[in-house]
């Protein structure tokens, strides 16, 4: 096992720092826990006194190696409250537990802080070409020295693994050091993110928290400790309202595009004092039309504007 340890500066910031928490990230040799095994296991602690990151890396040198960095880092991760990933709830949390399992290891589990799971419907929020954690880093203006992916890494260990090869080995562990680098930096887009989706009314504010859309009925809530106790009830939405919680409820109205496409969407003249303002669309809708779905693409900035009717 090898045991690769840095220091760096934080030079980004964000409210969701927290000194409780650890950034994880994981390579594998493949996508399935039963096939495969994890070859290195890179971990984050932060300092917010100082501005600093320690960076830790733990590689196994072969499969018989991945027990020792597994225990390695249950040791690690003891004392801390949280774990912050990206796509770790999916992927790197399920894929250590179930290769921990193998060996008799009882993880050590903070709760799970998964970036991209944040994120996941707000895409077009941010205005983002896509949800890896590089279109994130491009999106703060970050270019990391690595170009390599996932995929390409497996290959670089392999020759790793069997030849020793030091090229190999640098560039698996430099895709993985990026990742980890950056991470925290990444977590600082959902302080944008937080700015896109709270609504202000009559100077409250107001943090969307979900939606859901079942048949014709579209739901919509936003947490907040400014609230008041509402409820208004109009002929195509009501709106219910409590210190802590915003529940809005919309009848949708269901239409096809020119090519076939399949419009759930409201009708911008019921929308009261919204119905002067500017929504999300396509160039092909009619006039007074606002989208909440068309086919399978969500307006989900529409959605969160719809909370300050």
């Amino acid at each position: 096992m090898k045991i690769l340890e840095y220091d760096e500066k934080l030079t980004f910031k964000s409210k969701y720092y927290d000194e409780e928490a650890v950034f994880l990230d994981i390579e594998t040799t493949g996508l399935s826990p039963m096939r495969s095994f994890i070859y290195l296991i890179g971990l984050v602690f932060i300092d917010l006194k100082r501005r600093t990151m320690h960076i830790t890396q733990h590689i196994a040198e072969n499969k018989d190696e991945e027990e020792e960095i597994l225990k390695l880092m249950n040791e690690r991760l003891k004392g801390y409250k949280t774990v912050v990933t990206y796509n770790g709830n999916s992927f790197d949390l399920p894929f250590i537990k179930k290769r921990a399992e193998r060996y008799g290891i009882d993880v050590t589990e903070p709760k799970s802080f998964d970036m991209y799971e944040k994120l996941r419907l707000h895409k077009d929020t941010l205005n983002l070409d896509g949800l890896k954690q590089k279109n994130i880093e491009k999106k703060l203006g970050i270019i990391r020295e690595d170009r390599y992916n996932g995929g390409e890494c497996i290959s670089f260990y392999k020759d790793y693994a069997k030849n020793k090869n030091q090229e190999s080995f640098d560039r698996f562990v430099l895709h993985n050091y990026d990742d980890l680098l950056y991470m925290p930096a990444t977590m600082s887009i959902l302080d944008l993110l937080d700015e896109k989706i709270t609504i202000d009314i009559d100077g409250r504010k107001y943090k969307f928290d979900k939606h859901s859309i079942k048949k014709d009925l579209l739901m919509i809530d936003f947490t907040t400790d400014m609230g008041i106790n509402t409820y208004v009830e109009e002929a195509d939405y009501f709106i219910e309202e409590n210190e802590r919680n915003r529940h809005l409820e919309f009848t949708l109205k269901t239409g096809y595009m020119k090519d076939a496409r399949k419009v759930k969407y409201l009708d911008k003249s019921s929308l009261g004092r919204l119905k002067n303002d500017e929504f999300d669309g396509e160039d092909s809708l009619e006039d007074g039309i606002v989208p909440i779905r068309i086919q399978n693409k969500l307006f989900i900035r529409n959605i969160i504007k719809l909370g300050s009717i």
